[in-house]
């Protein structure tokens, strides 16, 4: 009849909106790369110089190659565990971690998995939001804020997750990321080059612009620091790796929300991002031991100047 005829065609314009409406909430292939590379890239890059040369010694001429090549032996182990997670979500139709539990393993543990996803970036959470509360205070520092501001953790913590972060964990979807995750990256690009820069003039260095007693003892320090052969300190090392890799309970919503996911589309932006991770994390370690030498502080970005520093420099 008419009215069905009616009823048909509404239906089939309601599921086209609806297939246009899906398409554009997933994301291309190039946002996917960009957003993993952002996930995997974050401030715990920039503490890996410090935390080799707390047991590591610059007259060890085999330091590099050794963490170098346990960069890419890590990022290259996430990746193919993170193909891992993808490949589940493929074959059962999963769309979350513990759904990825439940098919594989058993629904009688999902509560598990449930637990991991919770637990796990709420302690990210905790320990990014401590460096981004310390760098947050160095730069309204450096804007002129009264001390009374930039002095107290308190409220430069609630200002940074409330207008910062808390925006950000709400976006729909990974789609909606990607200018976020293009504006962190670009920022731990010129972050790399001031460091780059400082390497090229040793400004750190005896007789360097920034430099002191302090400095160059350090740097004495770590020169004559006996090389370190305990594979626990190596242990530690590698756990830091790990944390920087760990992006995993994130990978059912880069599959499910990736246009076309492929095999081989899905592997393209697994390999891509963490090899893209790897090399960044190998050049920011040797930038900041070229800049620093063993001044290296826990975080890079503390070792430069306070706006007090340059001023009396």
């Amino acid at each position: 009849s008419a009215a069905s005829d009616v009823y048909k065609r509404q239906v089939t314009n309601y599921m086209v909106v609806a297939s246009q409406t899906d398409t554009r909430q997933k994301a291309s292939l190039q946002t996917s790369t960009v957003n993993l590379l952002k996930n995997c890239v974050g401030g715990s890059a920039f503490s890996l110089s410090a935390k080799l040369l707390s047991f590591a010694s610059l007259s060890d001429q085999s330091i590099l190659p050794k963490s170098t090549s346990l960069i890419f032996l890590l990022c290259l182990w996430a990746s193919y565990t993170f193909y891992m997670v993808t490949d589940t979500c493929r074959m059962t139709g999963s769309t979350s971690y513990a759904d990825c539990w439940a098919e594989s393993v058993s629904p009688k543990t999902k509560w598990v998995a449930q637990a991991m996803v919770g637990i796990g970036p709420l302690v990210g959470c905790l320990a990014n939001t401590i460096i981004l509360t310390d760098l947050f205070s160095g730069i309204l520092q450096s804007l002129g804020a009264p001390v009374t501001i930039f002095a107290n953790r308190n409220l430069v913590a609630a200002v940074l997750c409330i207008g910062v972060l808390y925006p950000l964990c709400s976006l729909p979807n990974l789609n909606a990321m990607k200018n976020a995750s293009l504006l962190g990256l670009l920022g731990q690009v010129i972050a790399t080059l001031v460091i780059a820069l400082r390497a090229m003039d040793k400004s750190y260095f005896p007789g360097g612009v920034y430099a002191s007693e302090h400095t160059a003892a350090a740097v004495v320090k770590a020169a004559v620091l006996p090389p370190s052969t305990a594979i626990y300190q190596w242990c530690v090392f590698a756990a830091l790796l790990s944390y920087c890799c760990v992006s995993h309970y994130n990978a059912p919503k880069y599959y499910n929300e990736l246009q076309n996911p492929s095999v081989q589309r899905t592997t393209t932006m697994i390999l891509t991002a963490y090899l893209g991770s790897a090399l960044f994390y190998a050049l920011t370690l040797y930038l900041g031991i070229a800049a620093f030498g063993g001044n290296c502080k826990p975080c890079l970005l503390y070792t430069s100047p306070s706006p007090r520093d340059r001023q009396k420099s």
